[in-house]
């Protein structure tokens, strides 16, 4: 029996492997890796060491393979107990209403939403909604539903930056109140509704809530379709100078609006390896002007006249990232068209216009910053946001550089943004939004750490060819690696917040694992999968200690004896390490039998 359980586990992680890297080699020409595969490498450097005694091989390595394997699967068991803790009933906007925390708590977190997000993101017009707002409180009689809605989301947003634990211990409870409350009113308005100003407002609110608080990216993608589409129906998408009795208002707020829903579908469209939903010459929209909310309300006929260009303005951060918006957009239909591969020159021009604009974006940000009108928090936002483009179009053919020098810019181009990414201005709201958002980390920065580790072997592998050089180069290694060995801090971080997928932390930690062994002289199977094993159990027990605190009577938790005895029944069958040709194998292949398919069957 424990023969045909082998030969059968060897059979699928073959079967397996063979999709894998099919899937892997093709998502990784389009620029993303979905999820099934988002744990592999794409077209990953081969490591290849001598297994020197099978006994080693089946005893040492299948141990702490099958105990590596029980705690990830414990861990999802766990994550699943997490979320159900976090499921809201049937629930009314009364229900909503009842549960904001008084006037002056509202105002704090209020005022921490509109100093970070309403600067990149324009979707309320500040003084139109400090006016409703006030009126909110002195009237409950005469609230408008769809205030309500706007402002839970406001409130589920901006919570996450008042960094105060008493105001988060008192508002974190009601924010899944708040956003289902939200879906289910958006899901039952009437059309007339959703198709205003404030309706558009509400389903932007809505995405970007999504963002910070929900973590499935299908689901914000649904509702950024819807989004996108409600726009286009009230044509959003051609500028306000087509409908000359429209008021100045509605002019500049479509704008507005447009462009950060633009935003909102390029960034979800390239986390998924798609297209952008629409395409830069199907619009005609122009950027929002340069002007303060200040200048002009609901009542305004006539356009003011917008400051100078170079005049920090309430709209300068969203002028400033929309104005490579339409370059990145091509640049995602360049990389993720299925039925057209782009050729290097593509590559190439696409890099040099977007890096021209990316320099004349710093200096912008500099003077902003330097003006008050926007923060490191906000510098550090739109280099995610940009440079994520470059590092995603070049990254397959950074991993042909090392047998191709004709490649060799992708290569650099991949470091350096990389770097960039990975060593954000110290900012405390940006940190915050690492631990929370989704895209910024699991879709930017994770994917940055993985071009620099790739570069971090791939330097190894040259350098070992030359002793001396080896050790001269080391240093450099070094720093590089320290940019790297930051990431399972932040992975942990997530855990210990709402984040309930282990399998980045492990994943980072298995790669750290593997560059230091290679850099130490040190046996790389043991090492990796020692530090797989340890960050495992780390993640199983940030996860039991969140189960634990959120349920009232503590009475279940998981163990992992209990995960151990599923591990010899054929629903959890851990692959063999090795390969049949006995040639070794590399830390790409070491995430497809650490994170089996009966692992993902239930998707964090």
């Amino acid at each position: 029996m424990p023969y045909m359980i082998h030969l059968k586990a060897t059979l699928r992680l073959k079967k397996s492997l063979h999709l894998h890297w099919a899937i892997a080699l093709r998502q990784a020409y389009v620029g993303l890796c979905p999820k099934a595969v988002f744990w592999a490498l794409p077209i990953p450097l081969q490591h290849t060491f001598s297994l020197h005694s099978a006994g080693r091989r089946d005893s040492a390595w299948s141990t702490l393979s099958v105990e590596a394997q029980t705690l990830i699967a414990t861990s999802k068991a766990m994550a699943r107990t997490a979320k159900k803790q976090y499921a809201c009933g049937n629930s009314t906007l009364d229900d909503a209403a009842r549960a904001l925390p008084p006037p002056e708590v509202c105002d704090v977190v209020v005022r921490h939403y509109m100093r970070i997000l309403e600067g990149p993101f324009r979707i309320l017009h500040r003084v139109a909604f400090q006016r409703e707002y006030s009126a909110f409180w002195e009237n409950s009689t005469k609230r408008r539903p769809i205030f309500t809605v706007i402002l839970c989301l406001v409130m589920s947003i901006g919570v996450h930056f008042c960094h105060d634990e008493n105001f988060e211990a008192r508002i974190r409870p009601h924010i899944l109140l708040w956003l289902h409350v939200a879906q289910s009113w958006l899901s039952n308005a009437r059309g007339k509704d959703l198709a205003t100003i404030s309706g558009l407002q509400t389903q932007c609110l809505l995405s970007v809530s999504l963002q910070f608080n929900e973590g499935n990216l299908q689901r914000i993608w649904f509702a950024q379709g819807v989004l996108l589409r409600n726009a286009m129906y009230m044509g959003l998408h051609r500028d306000g100078r087509h409908f000359p009795d429209m008021p100045f208002y509605h002019v500049e707020m479509r704008r507005r609006l447009w462009s950060t829903i633009l935003e909102l579908d390029l960034q979800v469209t390239l986390d998924l390896g798609m297209v952008p939903t629409t395409s830069e010459h199907e619009f005609d929209s122009l950027p929002p002007m340069n002007l303060d909310d200040e200048v002009f309300n609901e009542t305004t006929k006539a356009a003011p006249t917008p400051a100078a260009n170079s005049a920090p303005t309430d709209s300068s951060l969203q002028i400033t990232l929309r104005r490579t918006l339409v370059h990145r957009m091509m640049i995602a239909r360049l990389m993720n068209d299925s039925f057209n591969e782009p050729s290097y020159e593509d590559i190439l021009q696409a890099t040099n216009e977007l890096t021209k604009l990316l320099s004349t974006t710093k200096q912008r940000l500099d003077v902003l910053v330097t003006e008050g009108k926007a923060s490191p928090a906000h510098q550090n936002l739109i280099d995610f946001l940009t440079r994520r483009f470059l590092i995603a179009m070049h990254r397959p053919f950074a991993t042909k550089a090392f047998q191709d020098r004709r490649y060799h810019y992708s290569r650099q181009v991949c470091l350096d943004n990389a770097l960039l990414i990975l060593t954000p201005e110290h900012d405390p709201d940006f940190h915050r939004m690492l631990l929370t958002s989704v895209t910024l980390f699991r879709h930017i920065m994770h994917h940055a750490a993985i071009s620099l580790c790739l570069e971090i072997m791939g330097q190894i592998k040259e350098d070992q060819l030359d002793k001396k050089l080896f050790q001269i180069r080391q240093q450099d290694r070094s720093r590089l690696l320290a940019s790297v060995q930051q990431i399972p801090q932040i992975t942990a971080e997530r855990l210990r917040l709402r984040e309930t997928n282990v399998k980045s932390h492990v994943f980072h930690c298995m790669a750290i694992a593997q560059i230091e062994a290679l850099e130490n002289g040190l046996d790389v199977t043991g090492h990796v999968l020692t530090a797989s094993v340890a960050s495992a159990r780390q993640a199983l027990e940030i996860l039991q200690q969140r189960v634990t605190a959120n349920k009232d009577g503590g009475d279940h938790v998981f163990s992992v004896g209990s995960e151990l005895e599923l591990a010899k029944t054929d629903e959890f069958l851990p692959p063999t390490l090795f390969r049949n040709d006995d040639t070794g194998f590399d830390l790409g292949e070491m995430t497809s039998w650490l994170f089996s398919d009966w692992v993902d069957e239930y998707p964090l």
